[in-house]
């Protein structure tokens, strides 16, 4: 990792894999593109190293990564930056080409609001591939992961709170929930939670009906119905 000896801002930058979407490689530059077209160069050269040989599976196909700018940063914080990007994406489970692992020392820092807007515009519309899924699926499992605080678990239920769900997530949602015992604690909250809450003429019939079956054995004359 060469160091920066000038005064002018440095860009952390991220190569993408043009066919899979996924993050490859954190560096940094005062010109990103240029420094690009340097790990192009030593690729064609033959340079063995993990990311030219990565580049090299891309150029035989005629193909470029695709590069995008987390941050700027003025004066010598960029390693610790560099550091941070790098444990932040292997933390997603990506495969990074770099040879490091860094995040040493700057736990806790907090990305601003504009590199977190770049970053979320940049995956809009993006859909990886099943393959790519189950690899990075695989990748965390296992992974402990730091336990989530009140703040956290507030700003993900306000996210969620109101968004409509699909036939399917619904249909999911209730296998997953079947048969699984509830706690009494769990029951309380649950019951706390549907306090006050306005319940429609129709899922009242639908409590209703579920309440006479679990009531109603198993085997009942064959003239009697429940409706």
């Amino acid at each position: 990792m060469a160091q920066v000896r000038h005064h002018k801002p440095v860009s952390l930058y991220l190569l993408v894999c043009p066919k899979t979407h996924q993050p490859k490689y954190v560096g940094q530059s005062v010109n990103p593109r240029t420094r690009l077209n340097q790990h192009l160069a030593q690729a064609r050269k033959g340079v063995k190293r993990h990311l030219c040989n990565w580049l090299r599976s891309l150029i035989a196909e005629g193909l470029e990564p695709e590069i995008l700018i987390l941050e700027e940063v003025h004066g010598q914080e960029w390693p610790e930056r560099e550091q941070w990007w790098i444990q932040h994406f292997r933390s997603l489970g990506c495969k990074l080409c770099n040879l490091t692992d860094g995040g040493e020392g700057i736990h806790g820092y907090e990305l601003p609001e504009e590199v977190r807007a770049k970053y979320s515009a940049w995956q809009v519309g993006r859909k990886l591939p099943e393959e790519t899924r189950r690899k990075m699926s695989e990748a965390r499992k296992g992974m402990k992961l730091p336990p989530r605080t009140p703040e956290q678990i507030a700003k993900h239920a306000a996210a969620l709170r109101g968004k409509p769900l699909s036939e399917e997530h619904r249909a999911k949602l209730s296998a997953a929930g079947k048969g699984r015992p509830k706690s009494a604690e769990h029951r309380a909250k649950i019951g706390a939670a549907n306090t006050g809450r306005p319940v429609s003429e129709e899922t009242r019939e639908k409590i209703r009906q579920s309440k006479l079956r679990q009531a109603v054995p198993e085997t009942m004359p064959e003239n009697l119905s429940l409706d």
